[in-house]
């Protein structure tokens, strides 16, 4: 990984970890590490560490709804059927 892309990455981290309970930042720190976040920034090419973390708080934030959509609907489900 390019020096400018690692410190993207350790400041999307941070940022991540200073909001791991909001907008679904947690999905991140969990899931994404230093291969995941170059292959990311490999095919989107942002120029700018603002566009990189706004293209990751998309991701982030559809990703949370998702989940909580399944939280929502989890009674919905028959688990003995």
């Amino acid at each position: 990984m390019n020096a400018i892309w690692k410190d993207w990455y350790e400041r999307l981290k941070a940022h991540a970890l200073a909001n791991y309970d909001k907008d679904g930042w947690d999905f991140f720190v969990e899931c994404w590490g230093e291969r995941e976040f170059e292959e990311f920034v490999s095919l989107e090419q942002p120029r700018t560490y603002v566009r990189v973390k706004r293209l990751v708080h998309d991701i982030v934030v559809l990703q949370n709804e998702r989940r909580q959509d399944v939280r929502a609907h989890a009674a919905d489900f028959n688990y003995d059927a």
